[in-house]
């Protein structure tokens, strides 16, 4: 097609289960912003393609006479769904779960008249839509590019590669409401125009001849005879800046100089008010006025965003700070926790010789003392040893590999000391999860080992391990029948050194549990628990599987696979 940038992109796609390769060009035909997917082997079965889907920044969905086939993450994003699990399963039940509507008329959408069932029928179509974002239950608008997918000449699928031009149509609502305004008399629109809380302002490439009082505030101007001259010269009075960049607007592509040429622009801008000097962040909506299909002009609406983007700023700052004095208190943690150890081990080794070579000398009361200490010392040498546990967890780096987690908690079981060897344990067998291994161990080490702890005094204690799928993430428990706790006090559980029960009851240091929820959430995963007293507690926690780690945007480790073999079932001692 003549005046159309083609772009070619092959991406060779390796399938480990049928070990063959197999190619898909992706074609982007970038004037139209449509994208056109050749089919050629085993697309929709390839487990690279939806890493390759949300690299795209448009919104693509692709379906057939059963349903939504694929969706990336922009297209889940724009109806408002946590994953693809969550989508209708078939055509006319997604047309009517976000309400769509053509954009001119209003109509709703007649299932079967949708842009992909265009598609599937061998038709290519681009229409504008409007639909419900089911997170916000806002209505969004999109210009929506369908294209059948073809094996020959065969219809086998189609596409749809979706634009959000929301904030494209508010403006142009709000353009046409202002024109509207603009019909009124003089002293109306005057009236109209001020009691705007945002700056409008109306001009050509000669200058700005209309402004409301609030359009004069951002820039500083006593009176619109402050803004005379042409547009360039403006821009470069107010020192116009992009603020994603920071960068002066370059001649003619600033708002204003763009909606002139024609194009309708909703850009955020830095200016430096004129009168108090000081820099303002704006959002800038302009469009060309045609009359016929002259453009005689340009209306632009700035809405002040300064406070929002410096409130953003300091949050960022904010949280920066808070970073460093995290990482401080853990570094200084581990160090403290690291020098106490030495120290702690000779006095509990000088405690323990004492004992034994002046045994027939030393009253009882001395035996009792030194004996106090040498417990005492090895208590604080085990809060110190998790202590130093808790402060490297933040700085490890995590090697993610498939973990066989019921093979895991059988190695976790068989080092218990005697006290689990009473306790009936339940291991669902075969279950799998993706995690760093030697942190994975630690999780479950402290959690049936707590298990243990609070179940031992029951007749019969049993614990239980199980899991369960659900929208990408693993949703793993470890049950007890144990004394359990109060629900009001469950907020202290994964608190450190905040221990429900004291330490004349069940021995602990406080700090398991709290080591439990930072791995977690090192995982990107979240840890809670359910329980009423004298009826045990359930522990759960989920770990993000393959397909959802590959997708979170702060996951830079690397998946390795691990076979492991699972011999799962049931234990009993």
């Amino acid at each position: 097609m003549a005046g159309q940038v083609i772009e070619k992109l092959t991406v060779t796609l390796h399938v480990d289960y049928f070990r063959s390769v197999t190619k898909c060009r992706f074609i982007r035909l970038l004037e139209e912003k449509k994208l056109l997917l050749i089919l050629e082997a085993n697309f929709f079965d390839n487990p690279h393609i939806s890493t390759l889907l949300n690299s795209l920044q448009d919104a693509v969905f692709i379906g057939n006479a059963q349903g939504i086939l694929r969706a990336n993450q922009q297209a889940l994003q724009l109806v408002g769904l946590p994953s693809q699990e969550a989508l209708p399963t078939d055509l006319p039940a997604f047309i009517d779960a976000f309400d769509f509507r053509y954009l001119e008329s209003e109509k709703p959408v007649i299932p079967g008249q949708g842009p992909l069932s265009l598609a599937l029928n061998g038709q290519s179509t681009v229409t504008e839509l409007s639909h419900i974002n089911s997170q916000t239950g806002k209505r969004h608008y999109c210009r929506c590019s369908a294209s059948p997918l073809l094996e020959g000449e065969r219809v086998v699928a189609g596409l749809l590669v979706v634009t959000d031009i929301t904030e494209r149509i508010l403006a142009e609502k709000k353009l046409h409401e202002t024109l509207h305004a603009l019909s009124f008399s003089t002293k109306e629109q005057e009236a109209i125009l001020n009691s705007m809380p945002d700056g409008v302002f109306i001009g050509n490439s000669e200058g700005i001849y209309k402004v409301n009082r609030p359009g004069l505030d951002m820039f500083g101007c006593r009176s619109l005879s402050d803004m005379r001259g042409r547009i360039e010269q403006l821009v470069e009075r107010l020192n116009v800046r992009s603020a994603a960049t920071g960068e002066p607007s370059v001649q003619n592509q600033d708002p204003f100089s763009k909606a002139l040429d024609g194009e309708s622009v909703v850009e955020e801008i830095i200016i430096t008010n004129l009168n108090t000097r000081q820099d303002l962040y704006l959002r800038c909506a302009a469009a060309p006025v045609y009359v016929g299909s002259k453009n005689i002009g340009v209306i632009a609406v700035t809405t002040d965003i300064t406070q929002k983007v410096l409130a953003e700023q300091k949050l960022q700052r904010t949280l920066q700070e808070l970073r460093k004095v995290n990482e401080e208190l853990e570094a200084f943690t581990y160090a403290v926790s690291h020098d106490l150890k030495s120290p702690l081990g000779r006095i509990s080794g000088l405690a323990s010789l004492l004992l034994i070579s002046n045994e027939s000398q030393i009253s009882d009361k001395d035996r009792y003392l030194l004996q106090l200490i040498v417990q005492s010392s090895e208590k604080l040498t085990e809060l110190v040893s998790h202590l130093l546990k808790l402060g490297k967890i933040g700085q490890t780096e995590l090697n993610y590999s498939k973990i066989d987690l019921s093979r895991l908690c059988e190695q976790v079981i068989e080092n218990l000391p005697v006290q689990g060897k009473k306790v009936h344990f339940v291991i669902e067998p075969n279950m799998q999860v993706w995690g760093d291994k030697t942190l994975m161990h630690s999780v479950m080490q402290n959690l049936i080992a707590n298990a243990v702890k609070y179940s031992s005094r029951t007749a019969a204690p049993e614990v239980r391990i199980g899991s369960h799928e659900a929208r990408g993430y693993t949703t793993c428990y470890v049950r007890d029948n144990g004394v359990g706790f109060d629900m009001s006090e469950a907020d202290k559980l994964f608190v450190p050194f905040k221990r429900l029960y004291s330490g004349t009851n069940f021995e602990g240091t406080g700090v398991g549990l709290s080591t439990v929820k930072r791995i977690i959430e090192r995982h990107e995963g979240k840890i809670w628990a359910e329980s009423s007293p004298g009826e045990g507690a359930i522990f759960y926690f989920t770990l993000p599987g393959r397909k959802k780690l590959s997708s979170l945007s702060n996951n830079a480790v690397k998946l390795q696979e691990e076979t492991a073999t699972s011999k799962s079932g049931k234990l009993s001692a």
